[in-house]
């Protein structure tokens, strides 16, 4: 029975989360609509080459974090 009462509590709790986050989505999403509002089509684009950039950045060091944290797979033994 406890379990139930703690798995219904986690499942709350990431429910929260989860909204929180839809939400905090949202509010990034309408800030970038009124930035966009007041900036030039120079402005944005060297903005946009920017944000592919970090992109680009985070996406390659996250691949050789995982490539370096991931265990080494042994190669396996023939099948008879």
């Amino acid at each position: 029975m406890a379990k139930v009462g703690e798995e219904r509590a986690l499942n709350a709790e990431r429910h929260q989360r989860a909204e929180e986050e839809k939400t905090a989505g949202i509010l990034n999403l309408v800030k970038a609509i009124k930035e966009l509002q007041g900036m030039d089509i120079e402005q944005l684009e060297r903005k946009i080459n920017i944000l592919k950039n970090l992109s680009e950045t985070a996406t390659e060091t996250y691949e050789a974090d995982q490539k370096a944290t991931s265990p080494k797979k042994s190669p396996e033994a023939p099948k008879a």
